[in-house]
C-alpha cells in the first residue's frame, strides 16, 4: 500500500533526524516546491494520476535555467528488475 511505504519512508527520515514533508500527490509536491525550497526530493516512481519519472521531468523543465537544481532521488518499492531500470 503506498501510504504504508509513505509511512515507512517518514519514520526513517524522522529517525535519522530529517523532517520530511510528505505529500501524495505530483500535484501536491509542484505546489510545494512552489512555495519552499528543499534540500532533496524523494519521488515514488508509480505516482497516482502522474508517474514519477513524468514528474521529474517536468520539475526539471521548470528547474530550466535556475543556478541550483533540487537534487532527485526515484524510489519504488517495486521488487521488479523492469522497474528498477
Amino acid at each position: 500500500d503506498d501510504f504504508d511505504c509513505q509511512k515507512v519512508a517518514r519514520t526513517l527520515l524522522e529517525q535519522s533526524g530529517y523532517w520530511p514533508h510528505v505529500v501524495g500527490s505530483a500535484e501536491e509536491a509542484f505546489d510545494a516546491l512552489a512555495v519552499r525550497s528543499f534540500d532533496l526530493v524523494l519521488v515514488d516512481v508509480k505516482l497516482p494520476c502522474m508517474d514519477g519519472l513524468e514528474m521529474i521531468r517536468r520539475l526539471r523543465s521548470a528547474e530550466a535555467g535556475r543556478d541550483r537544481m533540487v537534487p532527485v532521488i526515484a524510489v519504488t518499492a517495486c521488487a521488479f528488475a523492469s522497474d528498477r531500470d
